[in-house]
């Protein structure tokens, strides 16, 4: 049986992802994508992810951390999520 290729989305792999500040739609749509063509799994590491629909394929498999949190930005209703102390 072939290795499930992994890819992996993180805060540190260019900034974007998993900061809850920006839209990380098409960051987690092309890693769907890339894994989808020999299979694959899509890791999201703790962070918050904000995203408008997500549309799995065949192939993959999608792993959300504990501490990672898909947050609806869908339609322009994306409102950065901050912290209040």
């Amino acid at each position: 049986m072939e290795k499930l290729r992994k890819l992996t989305l993180t805060a540190l792999s260019g900034g974007e992802a998993g900061d809850g500040i920006g839209n990380d739609t098409a960051a987690v749509r092309k890693a769907i994508d890339e894994c989808s063509v020999k299979g694959g799994t899509v890791m999201l590491s703790p962070g918050t992810y904000g995203t408008g629909t997500l549309f799995m394929k065949s192939n993959v498999a999608l792993h959300i951390f504990k501490g990672a949190t898909l947050r609806d930005c869908s339609y322009g209703n994306y409102i950065p999520w901050r912290r209040v102390f």
